[in-house]
């Protein structure tokens, strides 16, 4: 790994790169993208500093002003393996499957042996529902390197999809053997116990990744997600509230805590609502508005002010218009979340920088 170059404002262009490319391997990426930004001021022209600073935007979530300056090292260098493996890469997280498939075609047929390659072209192919191509290309990239992570737990997730869980497992354990501390094994292999209602298994796992990565929301919704499934209430509803806490822009978290607090109000109120208009609820209406019986309602009259009763089989019907309101919990699907993603390549192509 390329150690960061001290003195960084003395430096020419070519160490800043050199510099910059270090910090990027080891997650550091805002002094990264500083430095790609002072080369490119020098050398806009630069391929390896366009390549390299459209990655780490892409890093921070600005994905599609990466992608430009992806294209444009790209423009600069045609048929760079390496660049056209990140462009299909860029291009497949945006949703452009069919582009993103050309570009990394491009990348194989110039080096067949690059396993990245293989891998983001199975995402490309995923993103156009081609699970049996996708799968193919996972296969091909392990046949180049049969321990990458990434393929394998591309592998895995794509087996998933297309109901094939044993063997999904099969790949997420394999995984975890070569790598016992790899979250992203880790969280899959827990997501997918998980769906197929095993509960009690995953539980440990997603502990263990709470532990491993404890500000990662992922993890938490999953342990949430496992203690849900075992029916424990309150530890499920504390695991979703820490996710939501991590990151409450993730609306799905707040669903699944959502989702929770509706279970545990039912188990405490478990009797279904009367034939007669929930008793729980507590209904104003305005004035001159029809009875909560009456099957008509004029198109100019405002709905009732509804309040849940926290009775989950509440399903009276107040007007044609306006059933009972009942919270549903929905458990997001996380088992492809957020590490089934392949690794994008900082590798230069310039031995100036390793």
């Amino acid at each position: 790994m390329i150690a960061p170059i001290e003195h960084e404002d003395k430096m020419g262009w070519e160490e800043k790169l050199t510099s910059a490319l270090a910090h990027h391997q080891e997650g550091r990426l805002a002094p990264a993208i500083h430095l790609y930004r002072e080369v490119l001021a020098e050398q806009p022209e630069q391929p390896d500093a366009n390549h390299l600073y459209g990655l780490a935007l892409d890093g921070e979530g600005d994905t599609a002003v990466g992608l430009a300056h992806v294209e444009k090292a790209v423009a600069l260098e045609p048929g760079h393996p390496v660049y056209l493996s990140n462009l299909g890469y860029l291009l497949g997280k945006l949703g452009r499957g069919e582009d993103a498939e050309r570009a990394c075609r491009a990348s194989i047929a110039a080096d067949g042996t690059d396993a990245d390659a293989h891998n983001n072209l199975g995402l490309a192919l995923e993103v156009q529902d081609r699970l049996d191509d996708a799968a193919a290309a996972y296969v091909a990239a392990l046949a180049t390197e049969p321990r990458h992570m990434n393929a394998m737990m591309n592998r895995g997730d794509v087996l998933r999809r297309m109901g094939r869980t044993e063997d999904a497992l099969g790949w997420f354990e394999a995984a975890r053997a070569i790598d016992p501390r790899h979250p992203p094994a880790i969280l899959n292999l827990a997501s997918l116990l998980v769906e197929e209602g095993r509960a009690r298994e995953a539980e440990p796992l997603a502990r263990e990744l709470v532990a491993m990565v404890p500000g990662y929301a992922k993890a938490h919704n999953a342990l949430g997600a496992a203690l849900k499934g075992l029916k424990n209430y309150a530890a499920a509803e504390a695991a979703f509230r820490r996710a939501a806490a991590i990151e409450p822009e993730y609306l799905k978290f707040t669903v699944n805590l959502a989702g929770t607090l509706a279970e545990q109000k039912n188990t405490r109120k478990p009797k279904a609502c009367s034939n007669r208009c929930c008793g729980a609820h507590r209904t104003w209406r305005p004035p001159m508005q029809a009875s909560a019986s009456s099957t008509l309602m004029s198109e100019n009259t405002p709905p009732p002010m509804r309040i849940w009763c926290g009775r989950w089989n509440c399903t009276r019907t107040v007007s044609p218009a306006m059933p009972c309101l009942v919270w549903r919990a929905f458990i997001m699907p996380i088992s492809s979340a957020p590490w089934r993603r392949s690794r994008s390549r900082t590798r230069s192509s310039r031995s100036t920088i390793g």
